[in-house]
């Protein structure tokens, strides 16, 4: 790209996602000049391509591919992997979702949640179930991942208290969920508290952080559902970021002391 600025962005040649399997080039990385010729790319061809742009142009010097594992052989060895873009900060762009490639379920929106892909029970969430994990080992920490959609029923963002019982925690925790248009979700968790009335008031900052990475991430703006996305800008406007300090002050006051009761004008 630096010794021929005739290569458009990757975005405006019209290629697509594809994978032809067999094909002598799918073991190996295909130039632009390839992808732009063909009309198709596969997911290391489409993230070299983007990252390269992004470093030439200056957009983003810091752009890399990544893989991470997708698939594994019965005796649990891995057999697939899938390449992203790795963005300045740590947020992950897939280039083969925009030209054209399902969502990976579970797919990571950073960095920090590669290699590992986190799983999520099935069955519906609600202040009586237990507090599933979003990882191997449930933390007292907050947490963020993309999951399996456990209430696709529900099309807008959903936010439930629910007991934390594990053998190392005891107390309660916030659950909020944004619903994706491929059946995924993107679910957040407060830090545990010792009891539910505090959890309310982180609730509010949790889904600001959340809001703000969706808002803030071109790819998961246009997967999140029309009435998620429409919630969280109406949530990151300054009359909602208001409202979410005046919910955390006022519950934050009132769970102090041991979780006593809402004010009486609440």
């Amino acid at each position: 790209m630096r010794r021929d600025s005739s290569i458009p962005p990757l975005y405006s040649t019209g290629a697509r996602w594809q994978v032809k399997e067999g094909d002598p080039s799918e073991s190996r990385w295909r130039y632009p000049h390839d992808v732009i010729t063909s009309g198709w790319g596969d997911c290391q061809d489409l993230s070299a391509y983007r990252a390269a742009e992004l470093r030439v142009s200056g957009e983003d010097p810091a752009a890399r591919v990544r893989v991470y594992p997708t698939g594994y052989t019965p005796d649990g060895e891995i057999d697939r992997f899938h390449a992203v873009v790795e963005r300045a900060g740590g947020i992950i762009e897939d280039p083969s979702v925009v030209l054209g490639m399902s969502p990976i379920p579970g797919a990571p929106m950073s960095t920090r949640q590669l290699p590992a892909v986190a799983g999520y029970p099935p069955g519906p969430m609600g202040p009586d179930r237990p507090m599933p994990c979003l990882g191997e080992e449930c933390g007292p920490g907050e947490q963020l991942a993309r999951v399996p959609d456990f209430l696709p029923s529900v099309r807008g963002p959903t936010f439930y208290v629910v007991p934390h019982n594990s053998p190392r925690v005891q107390g309660w925790k916030g659950v909020h969920r944004t619903p994706m248009r491929d059946g995924s979700a993107i679910v957040g968790m407060t830090r545990t508290r010792p009891n539910r009335v505090a959890v309310v008031g982180d609730g509010p900052g949790l889904m600001s952080r959340i809001g703000a990475a969706i808002l803030d991430h071109p790819l998961i703006s246009m997967l999140v559902s029309p009435e998620a996305y429409g919630v969280t800008r109406m949530l990151m406007s300054p009359q909602g970021q208001a409202s979410a300090q005046a919910t955390t002050t006022v519950a934050h006051a009132a769970s102090g002391g041991g979780g006593g009761g809402w004010p009486s004008d609440w």
